[in-house]
């Protein structure tokens, strides 16, 4: 899909490592907005109920809602 270096046309292969810096934060942000929108994310929810295997957290022997 492209080249990993367009200056000297060495094309892209399943190794390539993409260099996508911050740009990661903003599609995160939106395909997160776009989940909250369509009612499939609840933001006050346990993260446990989107990843079970998440480990439950305690504070001074209490359990933390994470």
């Amino acid at each position: 899909l492209g080249y990993a270096d367009v200056e000297n046309r060495v094309l892209c292969n399943p190794e390539t490592v993409m260099r996508i810096a911050s740009i990661s934060k903003s599609l995160t942000m939106t395909a997160v907005a776009k989940l909250w929108e369509a009612g499939k994310l609840d933001f006050d929810a346990p993260v446990q109920k989107y990843v079970p295997e998440f480990p439950e957290k305690e504070y001074e022997r209490e359990k933390v809602r994470t």
